[in-house]
């Protein structure tokens, strides 16, 4: 339900649930033919990450669409009160 999506958007920061992780894990082993775990889908839970890990790259430093965890639940909360609102 997402307008756009960019290869360093957080599926968390974006609304998802772990309930959708599992559609999304499930399409996900569909489409790539492939299993992949729903651990695995939660520990990259971006399309850059996720990506990387499966293609086998090593990931060096912080990468930047982690951010740290305290702006990472700010924008999670903001984001809470935003569509409580609209409701």
């Amino acid at each position: 339900r997402v307008e756009q999506l960019g290869v360093t958007d957080n599926f968390f920061d974006l609304g998802g649930s772990s309930l959708a992780m599992g559609q999304a894990n499930g399409r996900l082993q569909e489409a790539l033919q492939r299993k992949i775990s729903m651990t695995e889908t939660f520990q990259y839970s971006t399309v850059r990450t996720l990506a990387a890990h499966l293609s086998g790259v090593k990931q060096t430093g912080n990468a930047p669409e982690l951010g740290n965890s305290k702006s990472r639940g700010e924008r999670r909360r903001e984001m809470v009160r935003g569509r409580r609102r609209e409701s």
